[in-house]
């Protein structure tokens, strides 16, 4: 039975930090996410959720509300789907949102279509792996008795793979410290966020090898591609394209450059389930390998969308997200996504994302709500 889209709420939330969290382009202690509620007119709700950033996609959050208020009245509204696959086939037509604007629309829709025809978002990307999947670990910038606090956690926890902020001036001491505490089998990776200019990162990652990292993040700035592959060629160590990885045409450029070793794929970044597929596969065409990446702070919804990612492409690397309540005060989930030991996670099941939002938690942290009807 077809099914038309009755109206849209937008919903501009900050989710409260248990503590703060540090990297090289800023401090934040709430998520500033924007959430999508998508009305079927049969009641049915979808939900979306995004991640807007400035020092990423040129996005904020009032940018987000304003452009799909723009956006949406003409071409959402009242549009009706007969099948889930015909919502699909909408979304790669669909143009006028990029990034996180696209990323949230594009999640609640086939949320609520998936609802309605009783099909799992994963039929979107893959079949889904029976195994567990393993998150990694994130530390951020701190203090060195912090760093020690979070790598023993780790440690009790058995994380293989943790990725450490740095850019910072004591970054030789707090790897240091990581290292020893989590011995020498758990894979250590860096993420600079682009804090170096191109010699200054082939002069630190030359200082850090000695601590046996096995990836460099974003060394350098955005837009230097020239300057990412002059450190990709020469270093051994991996070098992973993040701030400079937004579009399709970013990664084609990348590829064709051969300015990176691995892509890290951020749904809100990348505008969602559908361009990340099709990173995926310029990725896979030029033997880039690519991992799962995620914002801080990003809620049940996104880790929902983000577990269903990881499980059906099953050559990802790094994955990363599903951090729930060991960052946020309070998700808006009823059952939590969080990794358990080691960062083990499975596949979820059920319609459209699999999950169920607790409405009174997110009206709780909305700061500002806006509807498109």
């Amino acid at each position: 039975m077809s099914v038309k889209i009755k109206s849209i709420d937008i919903l501009e939330v900050e989710l409260p930090f248990k503590k703060e969290f540090r990297h090289g382009l800023g401090t934040r202690r709430t998520s500033g996410s924007i959430f999508i509620k998508a009305y079927l007119e049969n009641g049915v709700i979808g939900y979306g959720e995004a991640m807007p950033r400035e020092y990423v996609s040129g996005e904020t959050t009032k940018s987000v509300d304003r452009r799909l208020r723009e956006v949406l009245p003409g071409k959402l509204i009242g549009v009706s789907f007969s099948s889930f696959k015909g919502g699909i086939e909408f979304l790669e037509r669909f143009k006028g949102l990029a990034s996180a604007a696209r990323c949230c629309i594009e999640i609640a829709l086939l949320d609520a279509l998936g609802k309605h025809f009783n099909k799992s978002i994963a039929t979107v990307i893959g079949k889904p792996v029976n195994n567990p999947i393993l998150y990694s670990g994130v530390i951020s910038f701190s203090s060195i008795p912090s760093v020690t606090k979070t790598a023993l956690e780790f440690k009790a926890y058995r994380f293989r793979s943790v990725k450490i902020k740095v850019g910072s001036g004591n970054d030789l001491n707090r790897l240091k410290v990581i290292r020893r505490i989590l011995g020498d089998k758990v894979d250590l990776r860096v993420d600079a966020n682009c804090a170096w200019s191109q010699d200054e990162a082939v002069e630190k990652i030359n200082k850090m090898r000695r601590f046996g990292i096995s990836a460099v993040e974003q060394p350098v700035k955005p837009h230097d591609i020239r300057g990412l592959k002059k450190v990709t060629d020469s270093v051994p160590e991996t070098i992973i394209a993040d701030e400079s990885l937004v579009t399709i045409k970013d990664a084609e450029t990348l590829a064709h450059l051969k300015a990176c070793d691995m892509f890290n794929i951020r749904l809100s970044k990348c505008g969602g389930i559908l361009n990340a597929l099709k990173i995926v596969d310029i990725a896979r065409r030029n033997s880039i390998r690519y991992q799962l990446g995620c914002h801080v702070g990003e809620s049940g919804v996104l880790s929902a969308a983000g577990r269903h990612f990881a499980c059906g492409i099953i050559d990802v690397e790094y994955p990363e997200g599903s951090y729930g309540k060991f960052l946020l005060e309070k998700d808006v989930t009823r059952k939590s996504l969080s990794f358990g030991w080691a960062g083990k996670a499975r596949p979820i099941s059920g319609p459209g994302l699999g999950i169920n939002v607790v409405d009174r938690v997110l009206d709780r942290y909305t700061v500002n709500h806006s509807v498109v009807q």
